[in-house]
């Protein structure tokens, strides 16, 4: 399929976003903006981009996706795994634990979002298989998972068959099928979308969109995405859905924002690496004097370092795989 500009523009987003709040976890040692605002949307964008994306062409082919799945984030997500596995032992202990590395990554505990990411994957292509691609029967099996799944899946005031070990993230995968069937639905008919790609409907969709934020603060409802806790899954789903739609729109109005595109493009490297640098880049701020002290244009400093760092290094490793394929 050829590439959508809007697509990475919109995966660019979400990405930065994450990239900020990473930032403020590490420097401040806490969230600042609260990630009820806009974390866990960026997170279900990005599961919807992967459902959006998820068939090349009508005809659908599970092995082949299996192995489009291996190759394409298994692979990365091992090998990064186990480079930042050894980093991170050495940073923290000055030693370095191969068995608790190679645990964590054959456990999927190495990276929630990517093991995530593989196991929703994987569900919905062997959905996609017995379903033979009905929408209806895709849609009810995605949403009877959903709802057989709450209570092993949701951490949020935990029943007694809560899944504690959470292998491959199983528990968050229940909520990500959701949001891969929904861009896979979203490219079926997104002709039909099209009236959203103007000024007006983004009004009326960031209308709702705070509404819905409000409704939220009020009630106080607890709405995480890794790991799974929400107070409200009709809401989880409610605010991201709309907060998608609003997102899809703006993206598809943009101009082809040169940085968004390659961001978005290369997600997954960024994605790596947006715990390592932030922490890296916030104990070198306090090294030289500049630790966190309540003023914002702080941190915003240091994401400009965040991202700057994280794009140098995305591009080298781009670079070199380019030269060794």
């Amino acid at each position: 399929m050829k590439r959508k500009a809007w697509i990475d523009i919109m995966r660019g987003i979400c990405m930065i976003s994450i990239l900020l709040f990473h930032t403020e976890v590490y420097y401040n040692g806490t969230e600042i903006i609260d990630y009820r605002l806009y974390v866990f949307n960026a997170l279900a964008a990005i599961f919807v981009i992967s459902g959006y994306l998820f068939c090349s062409s009508e005809t659908f082919s599970l092995p082949l996706k299996l192995l489009n799945i291996i190759k394409g984030i298994v692979v990365p997500y091992i090998l990064f795994s186990a480079v930042i596995g050894v980093l991170k032992d050495l940073f923290y202990n000055g030693s370095i634990n191969i068995a608790s590395i190679f645990v964590n990554i054959l456990s999927g505990k190495a990276s929630w979002f990517i093991a995530t990411l593989i196991t929703s994957e994987v569900i919905f292509g062997i959905i996609l298989w017995i379903t033979k691609g009905k929408t209806a029967l895709i849609s009810t099996l995605c949403l009877l998972l959903l709802i057989l799944l709450q209570p092993l899946a949701n951490g949020y005031q935990p029943s007694e068959w809560f899944y504690q070990n959470n292998l491959w993230h199983i528990n968050e995968s229940s909520m990500a099928l959701i949001f891969i069937c929904l861009g896979y639905l979203f490219r079926k008919y997104e002709k039909l979308f099209n009236i959203i790609n103007k000024p007006s409907s983004i009004s009326v969709l960031l209308l709702i969109l705070i509404f819905i934020k409000y409704i939220e603060y009020v009630y106080d409802m607890k709405m995480v995405f890794g790991p799974l806790m929400t107070s409200s899954y009709l809401m989880f789903i409610c605010d991201s859905a709309v907060s998608i739609l609003l997102l899809i729109s703006i993206s598809k109005l943009l101009p082809p924002i040169s940085f968004l595109i390659y961001t978005g493009r290369h997600s997954l490297v960024y994605y790596f690496i947006c715990g390592g640098v932030p922490l890296v880049i916030s104990r070198l701020l306090s090294a030289a004097g500049l630790p966190y002290n309540g003023f914002y244009p702080l941190i915003l400093l240091a994401f400009i370092l965040v991202y700057a760092v994280s794009t140098a290094i995305t591009f080298t490793l781009y670079k070199m795989y380019d030269k060794i394929r």
